[in-house]
């Protein structure tokens, strides 16, 4: 009967909590001097990254505190680690005016694909978003590769990686000036670092509310039922994601409201899930149809 009641709440929890989750876009934070600031790692120690140019921070927690429940911080994810930019208390944000421009855009669309760049001086990278007098541009040039990190409106940041790394916006005209990679093309992982944080992260909430609905009704029904977990495993080819605790076919309608939910999330990536006999979930390189 517990177990019944168990698979309940999880079916439930899955299609609300999770697809909410999914739904949701993202708001970026923008520092043109981001070592200007006071920026923690996760344990809450000065962090000792050297932050580029115009690095873009993905906001988690607009307003949090610190473990010590009294310095406000920022909460995002800069660079690929969760970090805290912290607030005075005031709630401004330290160094904020020697950091130069800042800006923040909301409700934006989190990308993670590569680009090839195909032809000199056809494209260009702003450092600021296009507004009249607020922006200084460089071209780009063949065979520039870029990361666009997320869409905002009709415009991209983007990040180049083949030489001196450099954010900055950047538009995609209609034509042969450009090209989206695959894996093979452009060298790089199978999902792009940002796409592959954002999988675990969403993971990482999935598995909590797992533990936590089977705490309680664990404790409320005095059982001792091991909770169910899903284990990320990456390799160059693929990720997997591998349960564990319960079988699959206990929770069948609430992984399959899972894979809805990283379909998603996988939105315009060219990656899918493709569910194995043995309960794996795989995300791979979407399977082309033979002609």
């Amino acid at each position: 009967m517990a177990q019944h009641i168990y698979k309940i709440c999880l079916i439930f929890f899955c299609i609300t909590t999770v697809s909410s989750v999914v739904a949701q876009r993202a708001d970026y934070l923008i520092v043109e001097n981001p070592n200007a600031l006071l920026i923690l790692n996760k344990y809450e120690q000065n962090s000792t990254a050297d932050f580029p140019p115009f690095t873009p921070f993905r906001i988690l927690e607009e307003y949090t505190l610190l473990s010590d429940a009294v310095t406000p911080a920022l909460k995002v994810r800069g660079e690929g680690k969760p970090l805290f930019i912290v607030r005075n208390e005031k709630g401004k944000i330290i160094g904020e005016q020697a950091a130069g421009y800042t800006a923040v855009f909301r409700k934006c669309v989190p990308v993670g694909d590569t680009v090839r760049v195909l032809r000199d001086n056809m494209m260009s990278i702003y450092e600021k978003y296009f507004v009249k007098n607020a922006r200084r541009s460089q071209f780009l040039k063949k065979n520039d590769i870029l990361i666009r990190l997320f869409k905002y409106k009709n415009v991209y940041y983007v990040k180049r990686i083949n030489r001196s790394p450099t954010y900055g916006w950047c538009r995609f005209p209609k034509g042969n000036g450009w090209r989206k990679l695959e894996r093979q093309a452009a060298g790089q992982p199978l999902l792009s670092e940002d796409l592959r944080l954002r999988i675990k992260a969403f993971m990482t909430r999935i598995n909590l509310t797992y533990e936590n609905y089977f705490n309680y009704f664990n404790k409320v029904y005095h059982n001792q039922i091991p909770v169910p977990h899903w284990e990320v495993r990456e390799t160059d080819e693929r990720m997997e994601l591998r349960f564990s605790g319960l079988s699959t076919g206990q929770l069948r309608r609430s992984t399959e409201v899972l894979i809805r939910n990283l379909e998603t999330l996988l939105l315009g990536s060219g990656y899918a899930v493709y569910p194995q006999e043995n309960g794996v979930l795989q995300i791979r390189w979407r399977k082309r149809v033979q002609r």
